[in-house]
């Protein structure tokens, strides 16, 4: 794993997220509990260049926070996450999934998706993504508790995607 390349986007927004946004609260015994779940368009990074890559690991660095400006929209993150998906090809074997306990279950040979949070900041693939075009940001979460307003929260996040790759061949 040693002679890995790297590259790094960031996202970066800070502002009010309503109902419209994906923003929900409740109450139960007197606590605020909140989450946005962003409906916001998916943001694409297309790779281009002159030979392919193979992606063998993405990290997340950066946080998820809420502030008190203007005043009276923030709440406490608890927990977030982020979703990517990869166009790409990853290893595949030879089977079948039978789902018999209730799952429903998908063999994901093609185009996989990813959810790294606070507390799962990376992934490592033994078995790289060949020839990824496109890292699709599908969707970033956030909960908590204690709002302060009923209608919106503010959120600022500023989140770092690393990516480890080789070209192909090398």
């Amino acid at each position: 794993m040693e002679d890995l390349r790297s590259f790094s986007v960031d996202i970066v927004k800070s502002g009010a997220q309503n109902a419209a946004a994906g923003y929900d609260n409740w109450i139960i015994n007197s606590n605020n509990y909140w989450l946005w779940n962003s409906t916001v368009a998916d943001s694409t990074i297309e790779l281009d260049g002159f030979k392919n890559i193979a992606i063998y690991k993405i990290e997340i660095t950066g946080d998820v926070n809420s502030s008190s400006t203007p005043n009276g929209q923030a709440g406490l993150v608890q927990n977030w996450n982020l979703t990517l998906k990869i166009t790409g090809q990853n290893s595949t074997f030879g089977g079948k999934i039978s789902a018999t306990n209730g799952f429903g279950m998908i063999q994901q040979a093609n185009d996989p998706v990813f959810r790294l949070s606070e507390l799962q900041r990376d992934i490592t693939f033994a078995s790289p993504i060949l020839s990824p075009k496109q890292i699709i940001v599908e969707g970033l979460y956030a909960d908590g508790i204690a709002f302060e307003n009923a209608t919106n929260i503010t959120l600022s996040y500023a989140i770092t995607i690393n990516v480890f790759y080789k070209f192909e061949g090398e």
